[in-house]
């Protein structure tokens, strides 16, 4: 039988349950979209964060970007995936900008600390950092061709695409325009078209020979790449 509290007795005031903190990956993982209060503060505080120390622009929070932080030894690094812990500097993803930076002591004045380029020089520096990038979004799609969401060859990069199952269309930079404007004649207007390797390139990242067209399936494989291919481009690799 329930038991009824006497008239005039005070009830105890319910706890409220302690919001569990955001970890860091959460605030680090660029595909992580905070909702809610505290992730619109969040992400407003990340978004002012991001200024570009070669420009002085501030950087909204799908401008291409490279993080920057300093080693122990007081080395500079890029972030690419943006999770290394410490101080961070921006710099717009373009070649001139980073090189600007590394020439002028911008990195030092962004830490106010000492802050070394790496053996070679500035125009070493964005010479790898080049490298770098290009790595990244051909890793992405080597990524989604082991996840399963990556498919190779014209018919079914052309199926796919006219079947609206493609998230994405990438074809070589070298492709003939016949086999590429037969795929796009095809495809949604809004689906994203990117070019920015060779094939040569495609085949040694992928382990296979005469890459041309290629569809990603995968909604979040898609949008990985596409922001790992903006950034390369932006910096100076092939128009996408």
């Amino acid at each position: 039988m329930p038991v009824s509290m006497p008239a005039g007795t005070p009830r105890k005031a319910k706890r409220k349950k302690a919001r569990t903190p955001l970890k860091p990956s959460d605030q680090t993982d660029p595909d992580h979209e905070p909702s809610g209060e505290t992730g619109q503060v969040e992400g407003r505080a990340r978004k002012n964060d991001r200024r570009c120390i070669a420009s002085g622009v501030s950087l909204g929070g799908n401008d291409p970007a490279i993080r920057f932080v300093l080693s122990p030894d007081g080395v500079v690094v890029p972030d690419l995936a943006e999770k290394l812990p410490g101080r961070g500097a921006w710099v717009t993803a373009d070649r001139a900008l980073v090189l600007k930076a590394a020439q002028k002591g911008l990195f030092s004045r962004a830490f106010k600390a000492q802050a070394k380029l790496p053996d070679g020089g500035p125009d070493a520096f964005v010479e790898a950092l080049a490298g770098a990038l290009a790595d990244r979004a051909l890793n992405a799609l080597g990524l989604a061709r082991r996840a399963g969401f990556l498919l190779i060859g014209y018919e079914k990069t052309r199926a796919a695409v006219q079947k609206g199952a493609a998230s994405a269309y990438i074809h070589a930079s070298d492709a003939a325009s016949d086999g590429t404007d037969k795929i796009r004649q095809v495809a949604n207007p809004a689906l994203p078209v990117w070019h920015p390797f060779p094939g040569s390139d495609l085949d040694g990242a992928l382990g296979e020979a005469n890459i041309v067209h290629m569809a990603l399936t995968d909604p979040g494989m898609a949008r990985r790449f596409g922001r790992e291919a903006a950034r390369f481009v932006a910096y100076g690799g092939k128009e996408a």
